[in-house]
């Protein structure tokens, strides 16, 4: 049978490539194109994130600093000094820290049990899921329906719901739906989701993406990605 889905993820935001097992690109954005001054409700769901993951007061306060004075926090584009990933029947969540201590999260559901439990995410606008299953065709085949996506820093969330095959040395996108985006500090955003490689062919995954592109001023432009790769086992890869 193939392995077990799992999930490889970081975030890296902004103007540097990902870091994982597979590199599907290098998204940009102008190096202008800051974060603005956090609202007073942006600045709460940001520290809402940041406590969910152990992100200590006086680390919040610094990173919160940063933001205000029109600087990059290093979940925006840093290298993460330490990642950790936590396994459960129904979720596996790759969370990466970085060297200011800000932090990023990607998740992909599991099917669960037979009970039917389902990962709920945690932080700013949770995906809302209806359920992820999976079936086995035959003994080196098994195919996903239904499974959510998702990866967040605390200012940007994007999301969507994904079918997969997974099958000896290979696997297949079958269908991508129901794209979501949320920012607490950028707005006028553009998005489209596609199956970008339907099959896996020899080292390059089966591929899927959802991008997004904030307008940050007049002038400028963030361009965000969130993709699922698949090739034996399913993971995600991300760039904000």
């Amino acid at each position: 049978m193939p392995s077990a889905a799992t999930i490889v993820a970081s975030i890296a935001l902004a103007v540097s490539g990902i870091v994982g097992t597979a590199d599907p690109g290098t998204a940009s954005a102008d190096d202008g194109a800051g974060v603005v001054a956090l609202t007073p409700d942006a600045e709460a769901s940001f520290r809402t994130f940041l406590t969910a993951y152990g992100v200590d007061d006086a680390v919040q306060d610094a990173l919160v600093a940063t933001l205000d004075a029109g600087g990059r926090i290093d979940s925006f584009g840093g290298t993460p000094v330490d990642v950790t990933q936590t396994v459960t029947p129904t979720s596996i969540t790759t969370v990466s820290t970085y060297a200011d201590g800000s932090v990023s999260a990607a998740t992909l559901e599991q099917p669960g049990d037979v009970t039917g439990s389902r990962v709920r995410a945690t932080g700013p606008e949770p995906l809302s899921v209806s359920g992820c299953t999976s079936t086995v065709s035959t003994t080196y085949q098994r195919t996903y329906v239904g499974c959510a996506v998702r990866s967040s820093n605390g200012l940007v969330t994007m999301g969507f719901t994904a079918g997969y095959t997974l099958f000896q040395g290979g696997g297949r996108i079958d269908s991508v739906q129901s794209p979501r985006l949320w920012s607490s500090t950028y707005g006028g955003a553009t998005q489209s989701l596609a199956i970008t490689r339907e099959y896996s062919s020899g080292s390059l995954p089966a591929t899927a993406r959802h991008t997004a592109t904030f307008s940050t001023s007049a002038t400028t432009s963030l361009t965000c990605w969130l993709q699922l790769n698949v090739l034996g086992s399913a993971y995600t890869t991300d760039n904000f």
